[in-house]
């Protein structure tokens, strides 16, 4: 286990002990005001960062683990708790959801571990795995596995629908993909149970299906193409013993390589990030896409779905969220800190990219993109005040700091200028087991 404290430089150390600066004490590292009851993480120990780039996962650190961070009025007093869960962070940081009532975690494991009778396992000699697994939460000090179902070939994302009892699992093409691309679970009391495999509307055979995304309130998923770069939103429709898709408005082209997606807490928009990577793409800035849902209305009565707007942001944007309040967006940004540390591609930063979202039009427009020192930054929420962010970091550039981190980001403003916004990276990093991708809050 890790255990619950943090990791702090020698003049944090003094300025957290009464140290002054110009002979003015700074505020107590408590002042920094998260809301929210508690964070769940999931880590994937089995490799090292730049296993995406040559193959090779390197040293185990730890084993897969599901982190919470328990959040108080001060950082210096969360509290972390850890139980075994096996994951991977071979895809989108969408394996791990959270039901509504924050009661359960389910995440889902592309690959399994490394054999322990090959201790130079490369990345394409991971066994695929099957693994759903359920985790109750409901004693945050003792979290406990209460389910795990042998799904099928190679799950990827996993969603929870706003009633808490339908669950939908993509899968990747190396496994089920081709033929399952997607799976709806019922759950109830904690349990999984297939529902159905259902056909996609006009979906091409053999497309990967990156992501499938429940809105917050209606059972409608985005799902997102990743192999003819479009987003489908289709209906779940439950009609006795029966479970099936049926399409929901037009599909709109995307931006190349999207990732995830992510609807606006009011439902009316749905964000796309776009990945920008490819065999013969050097990876520019990525970009993030605002679709109005139900825009207008087709002559049948079906709804039409409009891209309203369009941002840039870092380089290889994969993780995406919305705020609460629905007035901000902010994205994880690999840049290019996936290679080797001693590759000369290794650019040794990171970022996260702060946008502004108009609620009124779903227009988008990016305040800035910050870089840090850390290694390939993916999953990442905000807290229920809209003012502060929780960013997983994989790796350490500093290899005096063992393992992955939580790193707390605050929103900032100038009072003598209103229209000035600052994204700033706190001091509150929360030590976990290398590896962790997939981060949600329970408020």
């Amino acid at each position: 286990m890790w255990p619950p404290t943090f990791f702090v430089s020698a003049a944090a150390v003094f300025l957290w002990s009464g140290g002054a600066v110009y002979g003015q004490e700074l505020p107590h590292v408590g002042h920094i005001d998260f809301q929210g009851r508690f964070l769940v993480a999931i880590s994937d120990a089995d490799m090292v960062s730049s296993a995406y780039t040559d193959g090779q996962i390197g040293p185990p650190q730890g084993s897969d683990t599901l982190s919470i961070i328990q959040i108080t009025d001060n950082p210096e007093t969360w509290k972390v708790s850890n139980v075994s869960v096996g994951n991977a962070v071979v895809g989108p940081p969408t394996a791990m959801t959270v039901t509504p009532n924050g009661r359960y975690a389910i995440v889902v494991e592309t690959l399994g571990p490394r054999s322990s009778a090959n201790p130079n396992t490369t990345m394409s000699e991971l066994p695929s795995s099957r693994k759903i697994t359920v985790i109750d939460l409901i004693d945050l000090d003792r979290p406990a596995v209460v389910d795990t179902v042998e799904g099928f070939l190679q799950p990827s994302t996993v969603s929870v629908n706003a009633a808490g009892d339908l669950v939908a699992v993509t899968h990747t093409l190396a496994g089920s993909g081709v033929e399952t691309p997607v799976a709806l679970y019922q759950f109830q009391q904690g349990k999984l149970s297939l529902l159905s495999t259902p056909a996609i509307p006009d979906w091409p055979s053999g497309n990967l299906l990156m992501d499938a995304a429940f809105h917050p309130e209606l059972d409608i998923l985005a799902l997102t193409d990743y192999s003819q770069p479009r987003l489908t939103l289709v209906r779940v429709i439950r009609q006795g013993s029966e479970t099936k898709l049926e399409r929901w408005g037009n599909s709109l082209s995307l931006e190349t390589a999207p990732y995830t997606a992510k609807f606006t807490p009011d439902g009316r928009y749905v964000l796309s990030n776009a990945m920008y990577v490819g065999p013969d793409i050097e990876a520019p800035r990525g970009t993030i896409s605002s679709i109005r849902l139900e825009a207008s209305q087709e002559q049948n009565g079906d709804p039409h779905h409009s891209i309203v707007s369009r941002a840039e942001v870092g380089v290889m944007p994969e993780g995406l969220a919305v705020s609460p309040d629905g007035l901000w967006a902010v994205t994880a940004n690999l840049e290019r800190s996936t290679p080797a540390l001693d590759s000369p591609s290794q650019g040794f930063f990171s970022s996260l990219s702060l946008l502004r979202v108009e609620p009124a039009n779903g227009t988008l427009s990016t305040v800035g993109t910050y870089a840090f020192d850390g290694i390939l930054p993916e999953g990442v929420v905000f807290d229920s005040s809209s003012r502060f962010v929780a960013s997983t970091t994989f790796d350490q550039y500093d290899g005096r700091i063992p393992g992955g981190s939580i790193d707390m980001w605050r929103i900032s403003g100038d009072h003598a200028d209103p229209t000035r916004v600052e994204f700033v990276k706190t001091s509150v990093s929360v030590p976990v087991v290398r590896g962790p991708h997939v981060i949600a809050m329970v408020g």
